[in-house]
């Protein structure tokens, strides 16, 4: 596999208006994978995108005028508009019945968290309006979505929440450093996505205090079709031998965990 092969690779698949948006790193760890398994090809280029479509693509992206829409907003606008932005994008808009309940159950028997690492983000950082979280408390936003990470940004800089915001690829592993509390919010189905064994790979490698895995109840077409069960045991086998106590925790809309290190 030739530096220039990979290239190419990358430009064809990122000169698709759904994937220009990702993260260079991210797409290329991806195409690194299919094109040494099938070399080069229209059938490449069609298989990094389907990859990249079951671990992200299916969402919605932020309109691009999200980023100037929140730093335009005054103190009184801005709630109701993170609230229209969280609508936006599937996995957020699911949550979105039930987004002060989510925050009170996750932060329910836990001291306060010095800092929150939110792995593949999405706009849940645009749901910090509905939960009483100090400023001072760092949150950490991360994701392959470049419309999704200037977004979140844009709304944490106006929150006034101290932040750090940054591209990384969970195949990769985790972002270096200890983390205190960790969101995995309906992650790990899009991890196996990438490659098998993803999940537990992250879980080892992470060093964290409290992790918050949830897992969907339903595809994003609607189906149930026996999803909880399913998940429940991918995630003991996730754990299984390491040092996680897994707590299940009453989430309306999706199947949550609570994992402490035990």
């Amino acid at each position: 596999m030739s530096d220039e092969a990979l290239a190419a690779l990358v430009e064809q698949v990122r000169a698709g208006r759904e994937y220009a948006a990702l993260a260079p790193d991210f797409v290329i760890g991806i195409a690194a994978v299919e094109l040494a398994h099938r070399g080069p090809g229209k059938a490449t280029t069609k298989a990094v995108r389907s990859r990249l479509h079951q671990m992200v693509g299916a969402y919605e992206a932020p309109p691009a005028d999200a980023p100037a829409r929140l730093a335009a907003a005054s103190d009184e606008e801005l709630p109701a508009l993170a609230a229209q932005l969280r609508g936006r994008h599937a996995s957020t808009r699911e949550r979105e019945a039930a987004a002060a309940d989510f925050w009170s159950a996750v932060l329910a028997d836990l001291p306060q968290p010095v800092s929150i690492t939110d792995l593949a983000c999405g706009l849940q950082p645009l749901s910090l309006p509905l939960v009483d979280l100090p400023r001072d408390v760092l949150y950490r936003a991360f994701d392959v979505h470049l419309g999704i990470l200037a977004t979140a940004e844009a709304f944490l800089q106006r929150w006034g929440q101290t932040h750090e915001v940054g591209s990384w690829d969970l195949l990769a592993g985790p972002p270096p450093g200890g983390h205190d509390l960790v969101l995995l919010l309906k992650t790990l189905p899009c991890l196996e996505q990438g490659r098998r064994g993803a999940g537990r790979a992250l879980l080892a490698a992470l060093e964290a205090q409290t992790v918050i895995v949830t897992y969907p109840l339903r595809s994003l077409g609607g189906r149930q079709v026996g999803m909880a069960d399913h998940y429940r045991q991918q995630l003991a086998a996730s754990v299984d031998g390491m040092p996680w106590r897994v707590e299940p925790l009453d989430l309306r809309g999706e199947l949550g965990f609570r994992l402490r290190r035990a």
